[in-house]
């Protein structure tokens, strides 16, 4: 297998056994997420991502496998800081 290496630097295992099993050689642009780390990212529950990735707003997948789809980091993150409210802080939690 060929690593594959994010901006950082780092080898991101998952991803790169992903990209072995679809044969795919070419360089990733970034950091990849598949629906478990966006769940965390978007703190929602899995039924309710599924709704929100069929949204026309939400980015398309950077590729679809046989195992699911993965996007790149970058477009999800992109789309959190335009289409989310930021959650509050926990000063603002106590004050309510």
């Amino acid at each position: 297998m060929v690593p594959l290496a994010c901006k950082s630097g780092r080898v991101n295992y998952g991803t790169r056994a992903l990209f072995y099993l679809a044969g795919m050689t070419d360089e990733v642009p970034g950091p990849l997420v598949a629906a478990g780390e966006i769940l965390k990212m978007l703190n929602v529950s899995r039924s309710r991502f599924r709704a929100i990735a069929l949204h026309p707003n939400f980015p398309s997948p950077f590729q679809t496998l046989s195992v699911g789809s993965v996007w790149l980091r970058s477009d999800v993150e992109a789309y959190i800081r335009e289409h989310r409210r930021p959650k509050p802080s926990a000063d603002e939690d106590e004050q309510g």
